[in-house]
């Protein structure tokens, strides 16, 4: 789950000062939800919107947009004196992570550590059983559902499959000598567990232009990009439907396999 902290900075008696006066959970992140919450935390302290001078928030399209941003529903609300501001301080720390991603693993090993200090809660697209990471709750829901219908067990680690060759192509993972220090987890290749350690960092250095979304691997933006492309570079044999990635590919193929079989 996204949360929002919302940071106040005002003037008193001719001193400047900066408060944080809430974090809240985000339901939805779009400009318009965002900017009902932000404007609902200052009417409950009993502020009037028409006050505010200026917002400032990261270059994100929900919200910096300007015809459906967050910015155009706060000044909406609260007029056209309150200019919006990219928040700079959000662009200096993209900066940093980039810089020490490439010098200094300590480093991003502490980026990465701040950025969970934030996170209070348990991440809703890991799997309860196995702790796998998904991008979306769907996927998520759609694996933990394998684990009751799994029929094919790894005598090494555990692991549960519903089809054999699944079971199979599993086991090579156990025979790679590039193997993650933190997880143990194995990769075919060295280039693969060189990028791998992102992932135990916490740190996102790679950002999606469209809708803000950061991710920790480039593959995985590549792959997110293409829901705002539509574009489906995997397509089945069988039936030509067309996929985002060769994962969804592969959970497809199994309806034709279990079509086929007698």
């Amino acid at each position: 789950m996204q949360y929002v902290s919302q940071i106040l900075r005002y003037v008193y008696k001719g001193e400047l000062y900066e408060s944080l006066i809430t974090v809240n959970p985000a339901k939805s992140l779009s400009g318009y939800d965002l900017s009902q919450l932000i404007l609902h935390n200052i009417n409950e302290m009993g502020l009037q919107p028409d006050h505010l001078v200026v917002q400032c928030y990261d270059g994100a399209p929900n919200m910096r947009g300007q015809f459906s941003g967050m910015q155009k529903h706060v000044k909406d609300a609260a007029g056209d004196q309150a200019m919006y501001v990219w928040c700079w301080a959000h662009c200096l720390n993209r900066v940093l992570e980039s810089f020490v991603k490439k010098v200094c693993t300590l480093a991003l090993k502490t980026f990465g550590v701040l950025q969970k200090l934030y996170v209070p809660v348990a991440d809703p697209l890991k799997c309860r059983i196995c702790s796998k990471s998904f991008s979306t709750k769907w996927w998520t829901a759609t694996h933990e559902k394998s684990h009751e219908r799994a029929s094919y067990h790894c005598s090494q680690c555990g692991a549960s499959f519903q089809y054999v060759h699944d079971l199979k192509k599993h086991k090579t993972v156990h025979l790679s000598k590039y193997q993650c220090s933190d997880c143990s987890k194995c990769f075919s290749t060295p280039n693969k567990l060189s990028v791998h350690p992102l992932s135990h960092s916490g740190v996102k250095p790679f950002l999606c232009s469209i809708c803000g979304r950061l991710f920790s691997v480039l593959s995985n933006l590549v792959v997110h990009s293409r829901s705002h492309s539509l574009e489906r570079p995997y397509q089945c044999q069988h039936c030509h439907r067309q996929f985002r990635h060769s994962g969804a590919l592969h959970a497809h193929m199994k309806v034709h396999e279990s079509h086929e079989s007698p």
